[in-house]
């Protein structure tokens, strides 16, 4: 019985290395490709930006809370030089069109520069690929642990269990930053979060089950 779940748990570690090996492979690759056209960004296109113009619309029922708003009554709101918020942008309104069931009212155009956006986000994807690089390479010698041991219940594997989890914080907190419109954007992925929480958590009781196991072999 005790030779069967050892097998077990030496090909879960074969299993994982070989999978995992692969998974570097591809990271490596794609690294230095994310990072062969950032540096093509950062220097052959340079002075290029993409400048993109467009304009915005919206749509409002005829009727509001029972009342019925009338054309005129919406054409006096251009008059008036009433605007609309869009990404923090104020925008005038310079049209007004009569749809069924409501207006749609038109933009002044806006013109939005989307040259520096490109290559921060590349950047951050190569950072991403690094920190998943770095974690997989730690989940590559927890595998091999696996691999090796007679028994699950060791130091060895309680601790690179922990440094996998380390090393999945950086990848999580990278993965939650985007950058849109010129401002860094922070949303944080739960999922990711109770993954490492949960690999912590592995890591307490296989260290606990390393402590009972050296008590039972000392009683032994």
């Amino acid at each position: 019985m005790e030779n069967s779940i050892k097998s077990k748990i030496n090909l879960f570690g074969r299993v994982g290395n070989v999978i995992i090996s692969i998974l570097i492979v591809l990271c490596i690759v794609g690294g230095i490709i994310i990072a062969g056209f950032s540096c093509l960004l950062l220097t052959s296109f340079k002075d290029v930006s993409l400048d993109v113009t467009s304009s915005a619309k919206l749509s409002i029922p005829d009727t509001l809370f029972g009342v019925k708003i009338s054309e005129n009554q919406v054409k006096q709101l251009l008059n008036e030089g009433v605007k609309v918020s869009v990404d923090d942008a104020e925008l005038g309104l310079s049209d007004v069109e009569k749809t069924d069931g409501g207006y749609v009212l038109t933009s002044d155009p806006v013109t939005v520069r989307g040259d520096a956006n490109i290559f921060w986000n590349m950047l951050l994807i190569f950072i991403r690929v690094v920190c998943l690089t770095a974690a997989l390479f730690a989940a590559k010698a927890l595998m091999k642990e696996f691999k090796n041991c007679d028994s699950p219940f060791t130091d060895s594997i309680a601790k690179k269990m922990k440094t996998f989890a380390y090393f999945l914080i950086p990848f999580v907190v990278i993965s939650s930053l985007e950058v849109g419109g010129g401002n860094v954007v922070f949303s944080l992925n739960l999922g990711m979060v109770a993954m490492i929480i949960i690999v912590f958590v592995l890591a307490m009781i296989f260290s606990y089950g390393t402590k009972l196991q050296q008590q039972a072999d000392e009683t032994l």
